[in-house]
């Protein structure tokens, strides 16, 4: 076939223009069912499934208990506050739910975090009570405080505080889980990697560990909260193991040893049992409370038990909303704590609801799972819990002992509200130090993903980096900031990976309309193709950053963030100059709204207006502004010599006012003394924060953000005039200068630098060659710094504000971009009208910082909601586009052609997952309709035995990276597959591709023979397999055997030239 460009291509096959839909929300029975899904539940119930729900419900139930009790004391709670949550918990979720097997309540990473926030709270109202020397204070609503604050026991008064705290803790954290599900907004776990959780958990038992710790030595330490807390901990119980309790630690140790022997014989033995689990935690707790009842080991040996444990239904209460009514100083700060709280909550319970539905074989809606965890927090905070989550434990045993559906988790409910309105007195003796030992082992299986760490370094370098540091710095600093450090480094390594694609050069395989990376087969023909495998995302700290080569960090700055941000910045840089033209005195404003404000005093001090300053400003204003318009206009004329119009205006307008006598007879605003001579260099710049320490932190808030826009607007720049001349800069280098530019200035009294756009471009254009221009314009500079200052005594200040707004013109000219911005990309231009927008409404600082969320925002966004689609063969030719844009284009029988637009990670993994099922279920069922057999009869002559889809191919070919989840996803995608009886067949383009499905293990499940080199290739395959011709094309095998043979020589220039 001849060759065509692709206006040839789409000229003969006659492309056709999609039009933009209008998607209308529409309402819909259906979406009642979603939201309460226990209608559905019973609209499919099966009378099969009761007799599997009954026991797991008995059996999730026994578990319960004493895990409740456990975990609720890492939280700071009473024991049975756990047993609270093990009956509202699953009761509210199985109303609303969507998976079918986990078990909601108490779970240990989520207990320890509110263990650490609630400390941390109450140190917060303990420090007000005591700055405010006021003991009779209210730290809880008028109720609680008359019924706690009286009582004569001061542990139990803290305790109730706590659980006041914790419970509104719960509230916030309920709220903004349900807002995000109302708001369809279930991705957000999306972005929490299966390398973050399992680092995280990972660092998280070190801390619930420590805290069991203490109470099996039973020994008394100080509680930490802030970094490095689990640092101090050790080092007072080290210093405190004097004081260990050796009855707490005998029957605490043996409870952990027996406990562990049974669990390790149940699974040894787990084939004799049937299937029946052993409640061994619930026979521990049994026994030693029955011991320590009757030994009297409380009294005898100061064992700390339990004590009394209240029995019946909890009183609702209101304490989670007046405790932070009644103390509004602490409202930001229990957000705060929720928010971590929430998330990991969410996406714990998310990963093992998308497990345990994969397993079995059945869908679960993401928000829907938000919108339930949030009601079971805010209705459980009401009786004084904390935030749930899924248990791994118990929702793995509750699929393993047979549950079907929820109706599990409300029988569980049933028996955990008879354990709270009898059971109370039958604990009262259990030690602390066995509910430590329960704990302790419960964590093996936390312990345990360590020993992942080989396979996941050898497999996933970055996901193996998110991992260790993830829980490194969990371990090292808290919980929280552990957490929040995990998040930044998965969206890092995303950016990282978008940023740094891999490029080489392609060569075809000889005899092949193949064409792969140079040298990765022997026989190879050279032409000169270039392969860029990217997605191209545009978007310091000065020296550090250089010297760091951290250049790329610039890049993150896109075109629509800079021009934005600039545009929103002249309007505060002209509003300061419209100040001075006028000549008025107004209050300078720097928080958030300050523009508005500024406005406002303008108009109020309209009437003080200095009509001489408006006269010359607005004059010499309307002055540039014609010379720069005649110097634009005979351009041509003055041959490039460009005319120093400001230069002008300031002389002839010194000049006047000098010998006008404005300023003494109009109060003109003047310059006044400018100082001559070189400045004497100084230390201010250190000995003003050394002086004064608590401005430090502000200093160096405040710098960083004058650092990032300084670099990016001169790198941008840079950019541009390189491009133009034709010539290499480096980003890292620039970060160099720009970093010792300010430290040297700094010791002259100056402020950062940044490159100018209109001084730059006027250097190019007059025709500067080199920075010599730059050497030249700073001897020159001195030279005016040694002899010039009388020269500008009387230099009005209007006239420096008229000449800043026309140098203005240029910014504000960028808003005219934006219609065509709209048309071209949208998330330019919503990421440029927000900058801009914030920049203006907020301040400078806020609107750079919300401009460089919405960027990466747009990446993040970009990345998760990629374009998939169907493909269909165009007619005669071997090329495969999306379905119905073109006019003569077939679809190849009984199989659906898929391609995912986009890398496969973590963040996108359930979009494909469920984009690609969606596709099968749709082709399957277009495969089974009646017009079918006879629209494709003529394309097979032998049809298959069986109706329905039968292949699946996958173009791969926009893979550029694939991480554990994305292979997790594919072989979610195999299962499905396998279980619809479907052929799956995978057309790779990249050889890293291929190797990583070898180190992960994926080739072993899928086959070798199930790869091909194109989807022409697997479709060929296919039309062999329906027309039962006898020739199969292995060329798949040959092809990908040869991309394992790592060991492949290398071939010069000259041979492939003459192959």
């Amino acid at each position: 076939m001849s060759f065509r460009n692709l206006e040839e291509f789409d000229k003969i096959y006659g492309r056709t223009r999609k039009k933009e839909k209008v998607k209308f929300c529409n309402v819909s029975i259906d979406s009642l069912f979603t939201f309460f899904s226990v209608i559905s539940l019973f609209r499919t119930y099966k009378k099969t499934y009761l007799v599997g729900d009954v026991i797991a419900g008995f059996t999730v139930a026994a578990f319960n208990i004493p895990q409740g009790m456990a975990y609720a004391s890492l939280a700071s709670m009473p024991p049975v506050v756990g047993i609270y949550m093990g009956c509202f918990s699953p009761l509210i979720y199985f109303l609303f739910g969507t998976s079918r097997h986990i078990s909601v309540a108490t779970f240990a990473p989520v207990s320890i975090m509110v263990g650490f926030s609630t400390q941390a709270i109450k140190h917060i109202i303990d420090d007000h009570k005591s700055n405010n020397n006021n003991p009779n204070e209210a730290t809880l609503s008028n109720t609680t405080a008359s019924s706690i604050l009286s009582a004569a026991d001061q542990q139990k008064a803290d305790e109730a505080v706590l659980i006041a705290i914790a419970a509104s803790i719960c509230m916030c954290s309920g709220i903004f889980l349900l807002i995000l599900g109302l708001l369809r907004l279930g991705f957000v776990g999306s972005y929490f990697s299966v390398s973050l959780v399992k680092g995280f958990t990972f660092g998280v038992a070190f801390h619930v560990a420590t805290s069991q710790v203490i109470k099996i030595l039973g020994i008394k330490v100080a509680k930490y909260v802030d970094a490095g807390c689990l640092l101090f901990t050790w080092r007072d119980i080290i210093s405190s193991i004097s004081d260990t309790n050796l009855c707490s630690l005998t029957i605490g140790v043996s409870s952990g040893l027996t406990l562990y022997l049974f669990l390790f014989l149940a699974e040894k033995f787990k084939s004799k049992l049937r299937g029946v689990p052993v409640p061994s935690e619930l026979i521990i707790v049994a026994v030693t409370t029955t011991i320590c009842k009757f030994a009297h080991l409380h009294s005898n040996f100061k064992l700390e038990i339990i004590g009394d444990v209240p029995t019946g239904l909890p009183r609702a209460s209101v304490d989670c909303i007046s405790t932070m009514v009644n103390n509004t100083y602490i409202i930001s700060t229990v957000i705060q704590q929720s928010i971590p709280i929430a998330l990991i909550s969410f996406a714990v319970s998310l990963a093992l609801a998308k497990l345990l539905a994969q397993k079995h074989n059945y869908t679960m809606h993401n928000s829907q799972e938000l919108v339930a965890l949030g009601l079971v927090d805010i209705v459980a905070s009401f009786f004084g819990c904390y935030p749930s989550a899924a248990s791994p434990s118990r929702s793995n045993l509750q699929s393993e002992v047979g549950g079907k559906t929820q109706l599990a988790s409300l029988i569980t409910s049933v028996l955990m509200l008879l354990v709270m309105l009898f059971a109370g007195p039958l604990v009262y003796s259990l030690p602390y130090s066995v509910l430590g030992a329960i704990i302790i082992v419960a964590l093996r299986s936390f312990f345990k993903q360590a020993l992942q760490l080989p396979t996941l370094f050898r497999c996933d370098k970055h996901d193996f980096i998110c991992w260790t540091l993830t829980a490194l710095l969990t371990i090292g600093l808290n919980i929280t900031l552990g957490l929040l450090a995990g998040i930044v480094i998965s969206l890092v390594s995303i950016l990282w990976r978008s940023q740094k694609p891999k490029y080489y050069q392609m060569v075809q395989v000889v005899d092949t309309d193949k064409y792969r990376e140079i040298n990765s087969y022997e026989t190879m023909r050279k032409y000169t193709v270039v392969s860029i495998n990217w997605s191209v995302y545009t978007f310091k700290f000065l020296l550090i950053l250089g010297l760091l080569r951290l250049g790329f960090v610039g890049s993150y700055f896109s075109v629509s963030l800079v021009k934005g941000f600039t545009f929103g910045v002249a309007f505060h840089v002209a509003t300061s100059q419209v100040i001075k033209i006028l000549g008025i005195k107004v209050a300078k404003y720097v928080d958030a709204g300050c523009l508005l404000f500024t406005w406002r005093d303008i108009i109020s001090s309209k009437s003080d207006t200095n009509l001489c300053s408006l006269t010359i400003g607005v004059s010499s204003g309307l002055t540039l502004y014609l010379f720069l318009f005649l110097a634009e206009k005979f351009k041509s004329k003055l041959r490039g010599v460009p005319v120093p119009s400001e230069l002008i205006i300031v002389a002839v307008t010194t000049a006047i006012c000098k010998f006008a006598h404005l300023h003494s007879n109009f109060k003109l605003e003047i310059i006044g003394d400018v100082p001559t001579g070189l400045p004497r260099a100084s230390v201010d710049c250190i000995s003003t924060m050394v002086n004064n320490t608590y401005i430090i932190s502000t200093v160096i808030q405040q710098s960083i953000p004058i650092a990032l826009i300084s670099f990016a607007v001169s790198l941008a720049l840079a950019k541009l005039l390189a491009q133009k001349h034709n010539y290499t800069m480096h980003n890292s280098q620039e970060l160099v200068a720009l970093g010792l530019v300010d430290i040297v200035a700094s010791f002259f009294g100056c402020y950062p630098s940044a490159a100018s756009p209109s001084r730059s471009n006027l250097q190019s254009e007059v025709g500067g060659k080199t920075q010599l221009a730059s050497l030249i314009t700073s001897v020159l500079m001195l030279l005016v710094m040694l002899f010039a200052g009388p020269l500008v005594y009387s230099l009005p200040y209007s006239v420096l504000g008229a000449i800043i707004i026309v140098a203005l013109r240029s910014f504000f000219k960028q808003a005219l971009q934006l219609p065509t911005l709209f048309r071209c990309d949208k998330h330019d231009f919503i990421c440029w009208t927000l900058t801009a927008l914030l920049t203006i409404g907020l301040n400078i600082t806020l609107g750079l910082l919300a401009g460089i969320v919405i960027s990466l925002v747009s990446i993040l966004w970009r990345s998760q909601k990629p374009k998939y689609y169907q493909m269909v063969q165009v007619v005669d030719t071997d090329k495969y586009r999306e379905i119905n844009s073109y006019e003569t284009m077939r679809k190849i029988p009984d199989t659906l052609i898929f391609r995912f637009d986009m890398s496969l990670y973590f963040a996108n993994a359930d979009l494909f997952v469920s984009s690609m099922k969606k596709q099968i279920a749709l082709r399957h069922k277009e495969c089974l309709s009646p017009s079918y057999s006879a629209i494709d009869s003529n394309h097979h002559s032998k049809s298959p035995t069986i109706a329905g889809l039968k292949f699946v191919v996958l173009d791969a070919e926009p893979f550029n990276f694939i991480d554990h989840s994305g292979i997790i996803a594919l072989s979610t995608v195999l299962q499905h597959c396998k279980a619809s009886q479907i052929e799956l067949l995978i057309s790779v383009c990249g050889l890293e591709i291929v190797e990583k499905f070898e180190r992960e293990g994926f080739v072993d499940k899928i086959g070798l023979e199930n790869l091909f080199p194109s989807v022409h290739d697997a479709v060929l395959y296919i039309e062999d397999v329906f027309l039962n011709r006898g020739q199969a094309t292995s060329m798949n095998k040959d092809f990908v055997q040869l991309q394992k043979e790592n060991d492949l020589k290398e071939i010069d220039a000259s041979e492939i030239h003459s192959v």
